[in-house]
């Protein structure tokens, strides 16, 4: 995936994904005018997805119309089928830390889609905060991130990490930055 600084301010896909699923996305170009549904398949289909082995859930709307702080609509990435490459946290059999912060990582940054604004050169997760509260083992996981905040160009979110049975093992917040 190539995040190319176009003077759209959008970010392009190049041919790494199949051509099934780049004709879903108008002019190949991830904005968050694009149908969420969309964007979930074309995360879901990325080589960095299946290779780690996980899966994106967005909310079916976007737009300014939507009460994203108000209504705490999640945005989800799961780890459907723990394998052993993300094993090796303090009790073996759990997931290893730099799992929980990649997967936190990215169910706060998938929150920079609701605003309905173009996505921008520079725009990620700029703070991170983790408080791992318990090892999290069992076949699956997910992290459900939620907005707590909109000021201008930032976007304040927390998401909670959860084991297979649904208790919240680890908790996170962050700052997700919009560029201009």
């Amino acid at each position: 995936m190539s995040l190319p600084g176009s003077a759209s301010q959008e970010h392009a896909f190049d041919d790494e994904l199949s051509p099934e699923v780049l004709r879903q996305l108008p002019g190949g170009v991830l904005s968050t005018e694009t149908d969420p549904r969309i964007v979930a398949n074309v995360l879901n289909a990325s080589p960095a997805f299946a290779h780690f082995g996980l899966r994106v859930q967005l909310p079916h709307e976007v737009g300014d119309h939507i009460d994203w702080v108000g209504e705490a609509i999640p945005f989800i990435v799961e780890i459907p089928r723990i394998q052993p490459y993300h094993r090796g946290g303090t009790t073996v059999l759990s997931i290893n830390g730099g799992v929980i912060a990649m997967v936190c990582d990215l169910s706060l940054g998938l929150t920079i889609m609701a605003p309905g604004l173009p996505l921008a050169k520079g725009s990620g997760v700029g703070r991170l905060n983790i408080r791992m509260g318990r090892p999290i083992e069992g076949r699956s996981a997910r992290a459900v991130a939620t907005i707590t905040a909109i000021r201008r160009n930032l976007i304040y979110a927390r998401t909670v990490v959860q084991d297979e049975q649904g208790r919240d093992c680890v908790r996170a917040e962050g700052t997700i930055f919009r560029g201009r």
